[in-house]
């Protein structure tokens, strides 16, 4: 499918529907002078790219779902779901995963939504029913961009290997301009006995930056089951997945949606969605070009033992582990968690702590407790987030903020989609820097 670039962009710091006059007005109550409402502040005026740029707003449609990558070009593409019905994909709903593009490192942002997965044909049992949830990775060598999803008619809770939730498997070559669809269900069900169902868990697909076996350096991607979770892998870029272990219960036995990020040894750490705090988990090589190894055990992340404090929700949040120096000048690596504090879903956060030696990251026991800190993102409701960092370094944040839902004809709550752009100074209060 082809689509026509938009030519509106929107400024960062600004909304749909906001002169940039009135918006440096509400701000900060000067008129706008020059640079302002573009991404460089003039003598105090306008939001700079940390206060953040609203790009999908609740008061024109139903959007959930944060998905973020930067191209090979610099140009830094934002995806979500326009949920029609507002819920998740079931019952025939219809689920569009849209984009909007930023080419001048999120200053200024297409303001029409582009179509990526087009769905709305109403039949359940259709794989174009609905496209939601995107996985989202760009190919650091080829620029090829590859985005996972579910799709179809059929409710998660209500899937079966017989009428399952469908999966698709998105790519594009031209930096988003066109899309090549593919249904993946039965490749990736195949892979494990008697699996209910399972989706894709939305955000980052994690690349790895030292195995390359394939075509491509391998990617990872867990999935949610009833039984846990499942972490995949894939040589080819997601054209063939394997499982990576043997079973859920090695893996997270309860978790819900996981992310995986690569250790600085090249061993995989996943992250998982629990109530009040995460999972950890690490699988370590035994021979990491066959992907051979194993499982480590479970550990909790929560307040009991200063881990990453997740309040009283269980929602989606990013792992990412970025080089960075301490305030002595020494290399580390820094890990960074993305989750809501709460109450409920709000409150979003990043927390984060160094990696100075092997020992930091020897057991998930080690990596769940004794966090350093948290940088609050945001300070009303929000949800699920996801980030990755830029050429520049930067950290490009995209969540979920401001929950709405009509009283008498809205089911679930839908969100603002906001962009920030985010420096590891900033986050850490000075401990770390790039």
């Amino acid at each position: 499918m082809k689509h026509l670039l938009p030519t509106l962009f929107l400024a960062a710091g600004m909304t749909l529907g906001t002169t940039a006059t009135a918006q440096c007005k509400m701000t900060c109550g000067k008129q706008p002078t020059s640079g302002c409402c573009a991404g460089k502040p003039a003598n105090g005026c306008c939001k700079s790219l940390a206060d953040g740029t609203k790009l999908f707003l609740h008061a024109d449609a139903q959007y959930r779902i944060p998905a973020i990558i930067q191209c090979k070009s610099g140009k830094i593409i934002a995806f979500t779901d326009h949920r029609y019905d507002n819920k998740d994909i079931g019952g025939g709903r219809h689920i569009d995963i849209v984009m909007k593009e930023s080419t001048d490192g999120g200053k200024t942002w297409t303001a029409t939504e582009q179509m990526v997965a087009r769905g709305g044909n109403r039949i359940a049992s259709s794989f174009d029913c609905a496209h939601g949830d995107a996985a989202v990775v760009c190919d650091r060598e080829t620029g090829e961009i590859l985005l996972m999803c579910a799709s179809g008619g059929v409710g998660y809770w209500e899937s079966t290997r017989e009428n399952p939730q469908m999966m698709g498997r998105y790519t594009s070559s031209d930096e988003g301009k066109t899309w090549k669809a593919e249904e993946v269900t039965q490749h990736v069900y195949g892979l494990v006995d008697g699996m209910k169902s399972a989706f894709f868990t939305s955000g980052r697909i994690c690349q790895s930056s030292r195995i390359k076996v394939g075509s491509h350096y391998r990617v990872y991607t867990a999935l949610t089951t009833h039984e846990g979770n499942r972490v995949l892998y894939s040589d080819d870029f997601g054209k063939t997945w394997h499982l990576l272990g043997a079973n859920a219960a090695e893996t997270a036995p309860k978790g819900d949606e996981a992310k995986l990020e690569e250790l600085p040894n090249g061993d995989v750490l996943i992250s998982s969605r629990t109530q009040n705090g995460r999972f950890f988990n690490i699988y370590k090589y035994a021979d990491k070009n066959k992907a051979t190894g194993a499982w480590g055990t479970v550990a909790f992340s929560s307040a009991a033992n200063n881990g990453v404090k997740n309040g009283d929700s269980a929602c989606n949040g990013e792992i990412l582990v970025v080089k960075a120096k301490d305030a002595q000048g020494k290399a580390v690596d820094l890990m960074l968690q993305s989750v809501p504090t709460g109450p409920g879903r709000s409150n979003v956060a990043i927390f984060y702590k160094a990696l100075r030696t092997k020992a930091d990251y020897a057991s998930p026991e080690t990596i769940a407790k004794d966090w350093e800190g948290a940088y609050q993102v945001s300070n009303t409701t929000s949800a699920y987030s996801t980030m990755v960092q830029a050429q520049d370094g930067k950290i490009l944040f995209l969540y979920e903020e401001d929950a709405f839902r009509h009283p008498e004809t809205e089911p679930d709550d839908y969100y603002n989609i906001v962009f920030k752009k985010l420096c590891v100074k900033k986050i850490t209060a000075g401990k770390y820097q790039l």
